[in-house]
């Protein structure tokens, strides 16, 4: 990835920036070009690139086929890397391990791989692995996509039990929103609110408030549904 910040947006893989289920091929797959132009001179966007989206390039640029808008926010390039399991819209995507890793980013390799996934550690409730923004398509196993990593965005809650960080009366406005860590079961990557939680005196669950912190609801959610909230801006890996 260059080293901007965020770039000018160069080129879609499709007309929408949350259209379909991803490309197989980074930047989109070309189905012909121009004599003398190779097809790698045709593709400008790679995993890691970020595009910061005003409140109307956000709205242009919205697929409403899938039935969302998008927000203002900043969106970044992803493999999702999982091969076998596509990504829910709303669902938070988590860095994959594999790539998210010392062994990966050590001389002579660089990190650079920019691969997420959407599926949690185990089946039951536990801590989520390093969160990187939410899909906002469902983007297909080892398809190239967006995911939003900040701004006002969609999310999808899930129920007010099962959570690792407790069981809540309600979701509210204003109040913080959490990777929930449901576990594969009842869904991966839904999020969860702490409202009328039982204060934990665990190390580990005080430890996944802290790491699993994605921002603060903008309206009341409603459970097992999508809603929108703020989200803070993820920055495990620029």
């Amino acid at each position: 990835m260059p080293s901007n910040f965020a770039k000018q947006l160069q080129q879609l893989q499709a007309y929408r920036l949350n259209t379909g289920t991803g490309a197989t091929q980074i930047g989109g797959t070309l189905t012909g070009v121009p004599s003398g132009v190779t097809a790698s001179q045709g593709i400008q966007d790679i995993p890691g690139d970020r595009i910061v989206l005003g409140a109307a390039d956000a709205l242009a640029l919205s697929d409403k086929v899938n039935g969302i808008s998008l927000f203002c926010g900043i969106y970044m390039y992803v493999l999702n890397g999982t091969s076998s399991t596509a990504a829910t819209l709303g669902h938070v995507a988590f860095w994959q391990a594999s790539n998210f890793s010392t062994a990966s980013s050590t001389y002579p390799t660089p990190d650079n791989l920019y691969a997420v996934t959407p599926t949690e550690l185990g089946s039951s409730a536990g801590i989520t692995p390093p969160i990187a923004g939410v899909f906002i398509n469902a983007l297909a196993g080892s398809a190239y996509g967006w995911i939003q990593t900040a701004g006002r965005a969609t999310g999808s809650f899930g129920a007010t039990t099962g959570s690792i960080l407790g069981n809540t009366t309600t979701f509210v406005i204003n109040a913080g929103v959490y990777a929930g860590g449901y576990g594969t079961s009842a869904g991966s990557g839904l999020l969860t609110q702490i409202n009328a939680v039982t204060f934990p005196t665990a190390d580990s669950v005080l430890d996944a408030i802290a790491t699993m912190h994605m921002g603060v609801a903008d309206v009341a959610p409603s459970a097992s549904s999508n809603s929108i909230f703020s989200l803070k801006l993820q920055l495990y890996r620029l």
